[in-house]
């Protein structure tokens, strides 16, 4: 079973990866009074939340590009998505932040793995996605096959297995070979001949708790900075839509007629829900 690393890299990569000043979260936490332990908890919620969520965006993004540039895709093509989402985590972030969104995503996977085997659940061999468990660790794997040397602290604190460790470095190669072509074709500097990109709409929650799933965005422009880091670097075929909406449902999805990501306001709550579970089973 997946560790549960709800501390990892914290605080010190907290700030620089949710996008907040210091100066704001301070202002906000003390202003209702929050003692510094609170405060840092409050900023761990916030920059688990933001952190997946980008994740989650960049999931779907392989989503849409699959279905805009007709990529070809041998297996699941969650799988493929989950490491274009690496791979995006990797290369559009500073190191720092990224080790903080890649340990938040696995994380996420682990608690997930962790809810289901409390309630008894049984596995879904079935669905279009890898196991949790599995997806745990296949993130990892590929985010320590980029740079072993550096990263390899941060595999023993996931207790990623040397079985696998050994396999990661070509995992991530054949990753990065697998994208290059879609990369390549998007890239402005290698004169891409597509000219869209990426847009974001907030849409104004309506129930009390996507409200307040909403306020737990407030400050951070993390989502709106991967849009703009990746529409800087490249250009899309058609446009694409990311709407942040309520949904009924904690999801989020990529519609092939519409061209339109969404992600949900419940998947905000859940992450929330995940981080303050692992808080409070923290050892």
């Amino acid at each position: 079973m997946p560790r549960l690393l709800s501390q990892f890299l914290r605080p010190a990569a907290l700030i620089s990866a949710l996008g907040l000043m210091c100066g704001l979260a301070a202002s906000y936490a003390l202003a209702a009074g929050a003692e510094t332990g609170k405060l840092d908890k409050e900023l761990e919620r916030r920059a688990f939340v933001a952190e997946n969520l980008v994740f989650t965006f960049y999931h779907e993004l392989g989503h849409a590009l699959i279905d805009l540039l007709e990529v070809p895709v041998l297996g699941k093509e969650e799988d493929a998505v989950d490491a274009l989402a690496v791979l995006l985590s990797s290369q559009g972030h500073a190191p720092e932040a990224a080790d903080a969104m890649i340990a938040s995503a696995a994380e996420s996977f682990a608690i997930s793995d962790e809810w289901a085997a409390q309630g008894g659940e049984e596995f879904a061999f079935w669905d279009e996605h890898s196991l949790d468990a599995q997806r745990f660790y296949s993130i990892i794997c590929l985010y320590y096959g980029g740079e072993p040397d550096e990263l390899e602290t941060m595999a023993d604190d996931m207790e990623l297995p040397d079985e696998r460790r050994d396999l990661c470095i070509d995992e991530r190669a054949q990753a990065e070979r697998a994208w290059s072509n879609v990369f390549d074709s998007m890239d402005k500097e290698m004169d891409s001949a597509f000219t869209q990109g990426v847009t974001l709409i907030r849409k104004t929650p309506s129930s009390d708790e996507n409200k307040q799933a909403a306020k737990l965005l407030a400050g951070s422009d993390l989502l709106e900075q991967a849009i703009a880091g990746f529409n800087s670097a490249f250009a899309t075929p058609a446009a694409v839509t990311v709407t942040l909406t309520g949904c009924e449902e904690a999801n989020a999805f990529y519609d092939t007629e519409t061209r339109g990501i969404t992600l949900c306001y419940e998947l905000i709550s859940e992450f929330a829900e995940q981080i303050d579970w692992a808080l409070e089973n923290e050892q």
